[in-house]
């Protein structure tokens, strides 16, 4: 029973936090970017991301990351429009 009350105790100050990005974590997701355009997007969209959770991140994040490896502008706004309409 102690067991299980340490559990629910943990878990209600692990799970209140939020695990907001920084800036050096922004700016590794933005150095993975093959083109300047797709950088700027992942950065900006990054810093967006205060107070969400690892776990729960915005449509816009998770397709800004997406389209980190595209070679071209054009092939990071397909790839950005694209997994935008499949949401």
């Amino acid at each position: 029973m102690k067991k299980f009350f340490w559990i629910l105790i943990f878990s209600f100050f692990y799970f209140g936090k939020s695990h907001s990005l920084d800036m050096e974590t922004c700016s590794n997701y933005a150095a993975k970017a093959k083109t300047k355009y797709a950088a700027e997007i992942m950065f900006g969209y990054c810093l967006a991301e205060e107070g969400t959770h690892f776990f729960n991140r915005s449509v816009m994040f998770k397709c800004a990351k997406s389209m980190l490896d595209a070679k071209t502008k054009y092939a990071a706004e397909l790839k950005m429009f694209s997994c935008l309409s499949k949401e």
